[in-house]
């Protein structure tokens, strides 16, 4: 079923349980997030960079249950510093998110966890996300 090739097996995606922070200060750290959300403790965050190397304002944030997700969320509007930050659910549990998040289908769902269209100032065809 999850034949892999030259590689071995192919093993199939695991829900994750995460969201997306916008608003964020740009000079947030992951400490700051990680007190953000205290008592819940993510399992990982990631600071979303321009391709200029800036912080964009963004984070994605993983959480290791559902339950854990969707109480982070409540958070949603609070303030982080002197900026209130907007929470977004990306969980692939999240009824009605059909982003496809890390598995995702294409660069233009809402899930932030795609890869960056290639460099050179125009953007690519759709066909070049199908492969």
């Amino acid at each position: 079923m999850f034949e892999g090739g030259d590689w071995g097996p192919r093993i199939p995606p695991r829900p994750y349980h995460s969201l997306r922070m916008r608003g964020l200060p740009f000079e947030a750290t992951d400490k700051e997030i990680l007190e953000f959300f205290e008592p819940l403790v993510p399992v990982h965050i990631q600071i979303v960079y321009t391709r200029q190397g800036r912080p964009s304002g963004e984070a994605e944030v993983s959480f290791a249950s559902y339950s854990d997700l969707t109480t982070a969320l409540l958070k949603d509007k609070e303030y982080l510093g002197n900026r209130y930050v907007e929470l977004f659910d990306e969980s692939s549990g999240s009824p009605g998110n059909n982003s496809g998040g890390y598995y995702g289908p294409g660069p233009y769902s809402t899930g932030r966890f795609q890869s960056v269209p290639p460099r050179g100032g125009r953007v690519p065809s759709r066909r070049y996300y199908d492969r």
